[in-house]
């Protein structure tokens, strides 16, 4: 047995160890972390704020190095450079967020449409006997098969009834924005109303109802775990009378209940995804309202003759020459009279329909023998439930980016504000806060100041280093799209210039949505094109810029980058994509290794050292 004096020398052993460890720093530093915890819902404001502030004092610091001499001066150089900030904003609150909604709608609609939500066993298929087809193009076969199908058919009704289906899937294209459109407003319009709040409740209930009460390997036990609390409460004989009082209706009582407490107890996260669930499922009933009532009106078939005229001007060769002559064809009484009409434009347009018919005739064939053989091995019991999954979640990103552009442009204008009241009275301010220094909070100064300083350096220039990347990205990617011909650029280079703050993952996140609509748009080989120049623009960004432009700021090994971001991602979200890796840098270097993780901000008129970084 371990004597006395043993058992004394270890508990003074762990004593010491316990007196040895830095306590009022690790007070301090959880105090600070609460704080940031407790401010979570204002993150967005504070951090664009601290992003706003950072770029507005370097601005200021390269203009007039030595401001403070003329505190007027310096004061009209804040005004100019919010000035521009406040029309950046205006700008793109009144004119481009709009468009990223839309186009962003319509890239969700698009990805939907294509089936990738729903798993791969039409994809693979698909994919596959498009680049077949493409292969069959060259060869004698497709030359004699071409031939006997064309000689089996009529042209004028070829040519009629593909400019038809043409014609179908175009209103449905114009039907599909303003069903999304008029769903979105009609949702923005409602969310305040009490009607709304009524009908998601209720909707939330059912829900919760389903899919965490009524499977049978959860309902019993909610069932025994709420009658033991009512128990508790009522005690045995009341509760039996209360058992007795509802008779037949007392399970549904009890379900009542229990979904109630469910729903109140609810994860934010979960809550979340059945507020998205409710608000898409609200504006697609409201969106199809507001189209059945609109579609009775003469501004229905104008706002068409718009969308028809902005569709002719990128696929001239796919229209009609005016959209009267449009009208008149889709409203032709038959064949005859629909060549009569479209005049000396038949044999282009009937070359052009055989070949699009037996195409879609040749890749059906080779694609329905696709199904058949993958089927048959079993290769998508293995791989379509993951990959619906995933194709799922990249759904409810974009759908929830999209939502939340309208939040962020007010945050925006706020940090702008927040901003340019810090940067007017900036020496004042820096002054006021040094002066803790001296106060009864000293001790937390001393602590908190150098790090939060040092931190908002690096943090300030990191981004400023991927912001000169993202923008680099963006034209690259712009150049490609415009150059492939793929629409709804404007979302998605905004998506490029978003995801380009994230280190290495941002360009597969991006590139993702940019492919898929590529290969609903022209096919696999358009889709290959897109993925090889989006490579190249990767290898390029690697090997180039990052190296550049991140070694001096970050220098960080990729594994570790990786690992900081799966991380991240998963705890923090979107916030963890973002901050993850300057945070790793900053514990490395200078909390473990206490090295400096970059030079001190020179001394200047617009305050502190640590002004140009906080």
């Amino acid at each position: 047995m371990t004597s006395n004096n043993e058992r004394h020398t270890l508990a003074v052993e762990r004593l010491n160890f316990l007196l040895l460890l830095p306590w009022m720093k690790i007070f301090t530093w959880g105090l600070f972390l609460l704080a940031v915890y407790a401010l979570r819902s204002f993150f967005t404001v504070i951090f664009l704020t601290f992003l706003l502030t950072y770029i507005a004092a370097n601005i200021l610091r390269r203009i007039a190095p030595a401001l403070r001499r003329w505190e007027w001066l310096r004061k009209t150089l804040v005004l100019v450079t919010f000035a521009i900030f406040f029309g950046i904003f205006y700008m793109g609150g009144n004119f481009i967020i709009p468009e990223i909604i839309r186009q962003g709608q319509l890239v969700v609609k698009t990805v939907q449409d294509f089936g990738l939500d729903r798993g791969i066993h039409k994809i693979i298929p698909d994919l596959y006997a498009r680049w077949k087809y493409a292969l069959f193009k060259n060869t004698r076969e497709f030359e004699a098969e071409f031939k006997a199908f064309r000689e089996s058919q009529d042209v004028k009704q070829v040519t009629r009834e593909a400019f038809l289906t043409q014609a179908r899937a175009l209103r449905a294209e114009y039907r599909r924005e303003q069903a999304l459109r008029l769903g979105q407003q009609r949702l923005e319009a409602a969310k305040s109303t009490r009607e709304y709040e009524d009908l998601y409740r209720a909707w939330l209930e059912r829900k919760a109802a389903e899919d965490l009460y009524l499977p049978a390997d959860k309902r019993a036990k909610l069932d025994a775990a709420k009658e033991a609390a009512l128990i508790n409460v009522l005690g045995q004989n009341a509760f039996e009378v209360l058992k007795h009082s509802y008779g037949e209706n007392y399970p549904t009582y009890l379900q009542s209940q229990i979904v109630k407490e469910l729903v109140t107890g609810m994860e934010r996260d979960r809550l979340e995804s059945y507020t998205r669930a409710f608000q898409e499922r609200f504006a697609e009933e409201e969106g199809e309202k507001a189209v059945a009532a609109a579609e009775q009106t003469p501004e229905w078939e104008e706002g068409f003759r718009e969308h028809y005229n902005a569709r002719r001007k990128s696929h001239p060769e796919d229209m009609a020459s005016d959209y009267e002559k449009f009208r008149g064809l889709e409203a032709a009484l038959d064949d005859r009279h629909f060549s009569a009409l479209l005049g000396e434009e038949q044999e282009r347009a009937g070359a052009r329909a055989l070949i699009q018919k037996f195409e879609a005739l040749k890749i059906n064939q080779f694609s329905e023998d696709a199904s058949r053989n993958l089927s048959e091995a079993g290769i998508f019991n293995y791989i379509n439930e993951a990959a619906g999954q995933v194709l799922s979640r990249l759904l409810g990103w974009l759908r929830q980016g999209i939502a939340s552009l309208v939040s962020f442009t007010f945050d925006a204008i706020l940090s702008v504000f927040l901003s340019l009241i810090i940067m007017w009275d900036l020496p004042r301010l820096a002054r006021g806060v040094q002066r803790l220094g001296q106060s009864r909070l000293r001790r937390l100064y001393n602590e908190l100041a150098p790090g939060l300083a040092s931190f908002g350096l690096l943090l300030g220039q990191s981004f400023a280093a991927r912001a000169l990347i993202a923008i680099v990205n963006t034209a690259l990617i712009i150049a490609t799209l415009v150059f492939m011909g793929i629409e709804q650029r404007t979302f998605l280079c905004t998506m490029v210039f978003i995801c380009s703050f994230i280190p290495i993952v941002g360009v597969v996140l991006s590139g993702v949505p940019i492919a898929l609509v590529a290969l609903q748009v022209g096919g696999p080989m358009l889709a290959l094109k897109l993925i090889a120049a989006l490579t190249i623009i990767t290898i390029v960004e690697s090997l180039l810029l990052d190296p550049k432009i991140m070694g001096d700021v970050l220098n960080l090994h990729t594994l570790l980058v990786l690992i900081v971001l799966t991380v991240g991602g998963y705890y923090f979200g979107v916030w963890g994509l973002l901050l993850g890796v300057p945070i790793a840098v900053y514990v490395i270097r200078d909390v473990i290794l206490k090295e400096k993780t970059g030079p001190p901000p020179a001394p200047s008129a617009t305050g502190p050292p640590a002004a140009g970084g906080a």
